[in-house]
């Protein structure tokens, strides 16, 4: 009942089909196909449904549109799984409009097969495409509702971004996150530790029929979809989970970042350097003796944004917040998405496949502290250690760690940059900051320092007779 509810939009489709008329879905596994053929009988008590691979003949085919007579619908399910012969002559039905008192829905994962293009240059029929069936924004967090599980507005959109909107994934992915931590942030890393390969093994065996083409649609992936544009179409036509965009065909991007994910072996402890990042004075990024190269000014801010933060990390929300200020929403969602590319492209052209040593853009945005060392984060725990230690009033403490401050202090944060508007408010309190170390250090240099009092227990002629006695003694 929840999928009928929550692909609801698609009932428009099947109401408008007059008798004649037919519904075609084609697009590739996972999309939800049958969910909808599923719903569609439901509400049409007395509806002929099959599937393909039962039809082995033309003679099944009329014997199947004969006994849908008088039904409100004929339903064919996996109909390129139809003998060939039969599968053409339903087209041909479909677009001829050979039945005219039968409504046909069909479903079906090759273009090839099912001639999409043909079927709706015929008027007759209503096609229903891979981009149609991918969930919207508000199905999916219809999906997160029904499965009580948390989210913000962005962890719906990288989501769906990161899914291309696979009904398949996404619903997987939701659904484990329920099972295990109910909320949405890294839900897709924790989905994935555990299920990449037993999704590639399901792709693998079931993108398309023919074996040689599943062999070459899992290649490329594994080569991060470099295939030829010939190549890909081919695919496409085959059925297996490719997208179209408005420039390019791809395979799921899913489908690639599990292929990385699935073929990471454990691997020695790494002997990389760590990030050193210089705020105080002069900006310097470094990974050992490489400078770290940004693209743009605003990658190095959101950089800095996250070396300054409590714990090195924000969410999106935060980082739009911080810089695309009243900005609409996919604006800024996809300003955040480009920049942290760029951040990683930028560590990659060091440390390769080693970036999340570093630095991690999944869910909550991360700089990993044990391997990234922050000359501002040094300083700003000096001070606060000095504040401590002058509450109880260990002294020497105090000054060690003032002293240790001011070696730090290279200069004011960012004197080097133009600073954005985001981060105006970090360089006033480290200057703040600053001034109260100098301040600290001025007022130990002005008091004089003394002999520490005896104790009151004491007596002041014994220990008038002990120091005599050392100087003789001496």
């Amino acid at each position: 009942m929840t999928q009928c509810i929550l692909r609801g939009r698609f009932q428009p489709a099947f109401d408008d089909v007059k008798p004649g008329g037919a519904v075609a879905l084609c697009a590739p596994m996972g999309m939800g196909k049958s969910a909808l053929l599923n719903a569609l009988v439901a509400g049409a008590p007395g509806s002929v449904i099959c599937r393909g691979r039962d039809i082995r003949s033309v003679g099944d085919l009329r014997e199947r549109l004969a006994a849908a007579v008088g039904a409100p619908w004929l339903i064919v399910d996996d109909a390129d799984r139809a003998d060939p012969a039969a599968l053409e002559e339903l087209v041909r039905t479909m677009t001829e409009g050979l039945h005219p008192s039968l409504r046909i829905a069909v479903a079906g994962r090759s273009p090839r097969l099912l001639n999409p293009g043909a079927l709706a240059a015929s008027g007759r029929v209503r096609v229903v495409g891979t981009s149609d069936l991918a969930f919207t924004l508000a199905e999916a967090e219809q999906i997160a509702i029904s499965r009580g599980v948390a989210f913000e507005p962005d962890d719906l959109t990288d989501l769906l971004h990161v899914t291309d909107g696979w009904p398949l994934a996404l619903t997987w992915i939701v659904r484990d996150a329920a099972e295990r931590q109910p909320y949405l942030v890294g839900a897709f890393e924790r989905w994935s530790e555990r299920n990449a390969d037993l999704m590639l093994e399901y792709v693998a065996s079931d993108s398309c029929p023919d074996a040689m083409l599943r062999r070459r649609f899992m290649e490329s992936i594994a080569a991060g979809g470099a295939s030829s544009e010939p190549v890909l179409a081919k695919l496409e036509r085959a059925g297996c989970p490719i997208v179209r965009t408005r420039t390019r065909l791809t395979p799921f991007r899913l489908l690639g970042r599990l292929v990385i994910d699935a073929a990471v072996q454990p691997k020695a402890k790494s002997l990389l350097e760590p990030l050193s990042v210089t705020l105080l004075g002069r900006f310097q990024c470094r990974i050992g003796t490489n400078d770290v190269v940004f693209g743009r000014r605003r990658d190095q801010s959101v950089l800095v944004f996250l070396a300054l933060a409590a714990d090195g990390s924000a969410t999106r929300a935060e980082l739009k917040k911080a810089f695309w200020p009243g900005l609409p929403a996919a604006v800024a969602s996809q300003g955040v998405r480009s920049t942290l590319c760029r951040l990683r492209r930028a560590f990659a052209a060091i440390v390769g496949d080693d970036v999340d040593r570093y630095f991690t853009s999944r869910g909550v945005v991360t700089l990993d502290l044990q391997h990234v060392h922050v000359d501002a984060r040094r300083f700003r725990e000096h001070v606060r250690c000095a504040q401590l230690d002058e509450a109880v009033g260990e002294r020497a403490g105090r000054m060690r760690h003032l002293r240790a401050a001011e070696r730090i202090y290279g200069g004011s944060l960012l004197a080097s940059e133009s600073v954005d508007a985001a981060l105006t408010s970090r360089v006033a309190e480290y200057v703040g900051m600053f001034e109260t170390v100098c301040s600290g250090l001025a007022e130990e240099r002005r008091t004089p320092v003394r002999a520490p009092a005896p104790p009151a227990s004491v007596p002041a002629r014994l220990l008038l007779g002990s120091l005599t006695a050392i100087r003789t003694n001496g």
